[in-house]
């Protein structure tokens, strides 16, 4: 695609809030031409490097609240360049981030994942890396949030594989939707119970401040990320590698790492 074309696209995009079309491997250099904001100074992913993290001791507890209720429903959809999980609770149920290194109170709005994993500590990259996407309740949706400072914090999860690892049932959904622009709804939602998945508290984590790793790349996130991985079964594991995007297997779909320019990179211990 031709610079401007891209850049006809962006600006099409951003009139009639599409989806932006976008590619990983060859195409990744030229998402400045989506969006400016891709060429920004406090990008994401970025290298979680122990040589230059700062240990922070003490300070208010980071807490998840109502993760261990049931959500009402659950839709996966495989939207061409990962797949999303949208999970729908009651009102005064929903799952809240809070404390920590946080200003404000975050509800969750739905998880994704990218394989191989989108950050790296001291380089190393995991098989699979998890983003859970909150949003600042004060401007009331995700939509409004990401465009404004504060708007977002993802709490991410890094998975490794394990030959003996516990099949997760709500992994086996991706079944039903191979084909890039897919869609399925669970029919037992209570086998997505985040509790479930991540555990009740959050554990000890990296923090920094960044970007949406997609464009249009507003630099608006909070970036939690936690040292210890999850686990993943290999047969689970290729169920994601079995995914298809608009052109072949949806594979590799991480952006390569950004420059920290200076930014700190602090390590809570939980």
């Amino acid at each position: 695609m031709s610079c401007t074309a891209l850049a006809v696209l962006a600006f099409l995009c951003v009139a009639v809030n599409c989806d932006v079309y976008f590619t990983y491997g060859p195409g990744v250099e030229q998402w400045g031409l989506i969006s400016k904001f891709c060429d920004g100074d406090r990008q994401s992913p970025i290298d979680l490097d122990s040589k230059l993290v700062q240990t922070v001791a003490g300070g208010k507890p980071l807490e998840l609240t109502n993760v261990c209720e049931n959500p009402t429903k659950v839709r996966v959809h495989n939207n061409g360049h990962t797949v999303v999980f949208s999970l729908s609770y009651p009102a005064s149920k929903g799952v809240i981030l809070q404390g920590g290194p946080l200003e404000g109170t975050f509800k969750f709005s739905s998880l994704h994942f990218h394989w191989d994993a989108e950050h790296t500590v001291d380089m190393e990259r995991f098989p699979l890396e998890m983003h859970m996407v909150f949003y600042n309740q004060e401007y009331g949706s995700v939509h409004k949030a990401q465009f404004q400072p504060n708007g977002l914090a993802v709490l991410g999860y890094f998975f490794a594989e394990r030959s003996g690892a516990e099949a997760r049932r709500w992994i086996d959904s991706l079944k039903s939707v191979k084909a890039a622009g897919s869609k399925y709804t669970f029919v037992h939602p209570n086998y997505m119970n985040l509790a479930k998945i991540i555990g009740r508290k959050v554990k000890s984590y990296f923090y920094y401040p960044g970007s949406l790793t997609t464009p249009l790349c507003y630099e608006t996130v909070s970036w939690i990320i936690q040292k210890a991985p999850l686990t993943i079964s290999p047969a689970q594991m290729k169920l994601f590698n079995s995914l298809k995007a608009k052109h072949g297997l949806m594979k590799n779909n991480y952006r390569p790492l950004q420059d920290l320019n200076g930014r700190s990179i602090l390590f809570y211990e939980n």
